[in-house]
């Protein structure tokens, strides 16, 4: 984490004081930092939170997890358009 900081600006470096990081996997498994608002991490803990009421199982570690029966998928943006 420290060699990412060090990479930052300093205008990056101030943001990431203020703002909440995240890394997700993208492209040939490499991490991708996100930042993310206070107001962001909130909405995704509601989504969070619903997920039984809208019948995600449990067992599903994806975020944007499959509604639709008992898939452990997640949702495919680009099958969606």
């Amino acid at each position: 984490m420290q060699e990412f900081h060090a990479s930052l600006s300093p205008v990056e470096q101030k943001l990431c004081t203020r703002l909440e990081l995240m890394k997700v996997v993208g492209k040939m498994r490499k991490a991708v930092p996100i930042l993310l608002t206070p107001d962001v991490i909130d909405s995704m803990n509601v989504l969070v939170q619903s997920r039984s009421a809208v019948g995600i199982p449990d067992a599903n570690p994806y975020f944007f997890a499959r509604v639709y029966g008992k898939s452990l998928g997640h949702i495919e943006t680009y099958n969606s358009v």
